[in-house]
């Protein structure tokens, strides 16, 4: 299952018997320890200091932030699970579908570098 950190707060919580402070963005994983099958999340977001991504259980999404990139990336996981063909100039629906995603989920300004807003 695609998790997140702030998902293994939930479960301990969760296991604990707990509720969850209020604004946790965490879900616990207790359902897909009794059965793995079980859906947890469609996708993830990661956002460090030079870059923002998403993954899907099919996809990722990689926008750079520095100038050091020249381009963003995308890789279908299942055909390239070692992120070595870069599609982002073969499959511009997938990237733009993705981005959108990523920028329902962490907004727009977090799409720049913190000196260009």
């Amino acid at each position: 299952a695609l998790t997140e950190l702030v998902d293994v707060t939930a479960t301990i919580l969760d296991l604990a018997g707990l509720e969850p402070p209020a604004g946790i963005d965490g879900r616990s994983l207790t359902g897909q320890l009794a059965d793995p099958s079980l859906p947890h999340r469609d996708a993830v977001v990661c956002c460090e200091h030079h870059y923002r991504a998403i993954r899907t259980a099919t996809h990722k999404y990689v926008h750079y932030l520095d100038e050091v990139w020249d381009t963003d990336e995308l890789y279908d996981l299942d055909a390239d699970p070692d992120e070595t063909d870069n599609l982002i100039a073969h499959d511009p629906a997938t990237a733009a579908g993705l981005r959108e995603r990523l920028v329902a989920v962490i907004g727009p300004d977090a799409m720049e570098r913190p000196d260009e807003r």
